[in-house]
């Protein structure tokens, strides 16, 4: 029997779960879901929450490229970014938001994107505590660990309840960013330094970095590591 890639976990199993936005899902996950205390929500409705959010995303990032929503530029990926870890020739569509042009495939190209939603008790004081699971230490993590399987930059976009959306990306890719972008440099920033198997993580504020990251600059740094010279 062959098994499958759980879309909220990115593991295997050879039982999954089929959800209403056709997201597969494995028993564990499952029933994670069905017993949430904190939220009441059923697995349904907390898949539902995450392809809304992702939505929501795309439509903003292609805003960011054409000035309107429509037609998208970028929508969520089928299956939420689970494609490229079942079939290796799939990496190119790692992450949740995929191009769905050539004149927008610059931003996919060199970021992979990997969108997080809710977690209502997540905390950035937890990053001292040392704990086994720490939720923003595992989206970083997943978010890295895709984005290198497809040779692309990490870049998580995380909104908890109740906070607006915060954008990570690597502390390289930040410092390369700031040096084209003189707005970008005066950001707020948060930053998270992990074990050696992580890189460092930058947040911004999602609206104020894309209001002050053109596409221009993005297809820059695109080009600047196609020549090597990134």
């Amino acid at each position: 029997m062959v098994n499958s890639i759980c879309s909220l976990c990115n593991e295997q199993s050879y039982t999954l779960y089929i959800t209403r936005n056709y997201d597969k899902i494995c028993p564990t996950c499952k029933k994670n879901a069905d017993k949430n205390i904190n939220t009441s929500k059923n697995v349904e409705e907390i898949m539902a929450k995450g392809g809304d959010f992702e939505r929501e995303i795309s439509k903003t990032l292609t805003k960011w490229l054409t000035g309107t929503e429509k037609p998208y530029k970028y929508w969520r990926m089928p299956g939420s970014g689970a494609l490229a870890t079942i079939h290796e020739e799939n990496v190119n569509l790692s992450g949740d938001i995929r191009s769905l042009s050539t004149d927008s495939d610059f931003l996919t190209d060199f970021f992979s994107i990997e969108c997080k939603v809710g977690y209502p008790k997540t905390s950035f004081w937890q990053h001292f505590k040392h704990l086994k699971n720490f939720n923003i230490r595992d989206f970083w993590n997943q978010c890295c660990t895709d984005a290198f399987k497809g040779n692309k930059h990490p870049m998580l976009i995380y909104r908890k309840k109740g906070n607006q959306i915060i954008l990570g990306i690597t502390l390289f890719d930040s410092n390369c960013l700031e040096t084209i972008s003189d707005t970008l440099v005066t950001l707020p920033t948060i930053s998270m330094r992990f074990d050696l198997e992580l890189p460092d993580l930058i947040f911004y504020d999602f609206k104020e970095f894309f209001n002050s990251v053109t596409p221009g600059m993005i297809k820059e740094l695109l080009k600047m590591e196609n020549n090597e010279t990134y």
